[in-house]
């Protein structure tokens, strides 16, 4: 058998960005960074306060006439306020809050 390929995208926060969001007061509505796993169709974010949240590729839709995500563009970005896919983007907040409908 051959050896398994990981096609996993995985992108944390740098330098000054990082050190912000770690020591920000609301800590937990900020990502660090983030892994995106193609085995699971889902987006794994790690937050400033230490957890791990799981994500279905189906919460990030295509919003009419807008961008579509691109997961191999994964990226951390605004200190950890934004998670973008290439073009397509969204608020750290706005996944944390719509979250629970996704369990």
């Amino acid at each position: 058998m051959g050896e398994k390929v990981n096609l996993n995208y995985t992108h944390v926060l740098k330098g000054s960005e990082l050190r912000q969001a770690i020591l920000s007061p609301n800590a937990e509505a900020l990502a660090l960074g983030g892994e995106v796993d193609f085995e699971q169709s889902r987006v794994l974010v790690y937050t400033a306060d230490g957890r791990k949240r799981s994500i279905p590729f189906d919460f990030f839709r295509c919003r009419m006439h807008g961008p579509v995500p691109d997961f191999q563009s994964f990226e951390v970005a605004d200190c950890g306020n934004k998670i973008r896919f290439g073009a397509y983007e969204t608020s750290v907040d706005t996944i944390l809050d719509f979250l629970p409908h996704f369990s």
